[in-house]
C-alpha cells in the first residue's frame, strides 16, 4: 500500500507518542484539523502547515509529501574555487594528531554545510551519512 501524506503525518506522531492534541499545539491548530490531515479529510494543506508539522514530527516536508528525498549535487552546486571534485585543498588536524590531513574539496564543503546548519540539521545530516556509509560497507 502506498502511504498518503495523511498516514506518513500519522504513524509519525505515533511513533513519537504525540497525542492529536500535541500535535495540534506543535503546529498552532486543533487536534480536529491534526485527524482531518491524517485522515485525508483535507487533502491540501498549505506550505506553511507542512513545514511546521514537519519540523514538529522531526522529519522533512519531502517525507510528508512522499517525494524522493535523494538529490544529486552537480560540480555547479559545490562552492570551490574552481568546481574540480577530489582536489585537495586545506590540511586539517584530526583528533590532535599531528600530522596532518589533506581535505578534498568536496570534504572541505561538507564542513563548510555542517557549520551552517541548525544542531537538528546536524544530526540529521550525521543520520544520513551514517546511514550511506552502512549501505556502502554492505556492497
Amino acid at each position: 500500500m502506498v502511504e498518503n501524506m495523511g498516514q506518513r503525518i500519522r504513524d509519525r506522531r505515533i511513533a513519537l507518542e504525540l497525542t492529536l492534541d500535541e500535535l495540534g499545539k506543535r503546529v498552532g491548530v486543533g487536534a480536529s484539523t491534526v485527524r482531518k490531515w491524517e485522515t485525508g479529510y483535507i487533502k491540501d494543506m498549505r506550505s506553511d502547515k507542512i513545514q511546521k508539522v514537519a519540523d514538529a514530527l522531526d522529519v522533512t516536508p519531502a517525507y510528508l509529501m512522499g517525494w524522493d528525498e535523494s538529490q544529486s549535487v552537480s560540480v555547479e552546486q559545490v562552492h570551490t574555487n574552481n568546481g574540480l571534485i577530489g582536489q585537495a585543498n586545506a590540511p586539517v588536524y584530526i583528533n590532535g594528531e599531528n600530522t596532518p590531513v589533506q581535505l578534498s574539496k568536496e570534504e572541505t564543503e561538507l564542513l563548510r554545510i555542517y557549520k551552517e546548519l541548525s544542531v537538528r540539521g546536524r544530526m540529521q545530516l550525521l543520520t544520513k551519512a551514517m546511514d550511506l556509509e552502512a549501505a556502502e560497507s554492505e556492497k
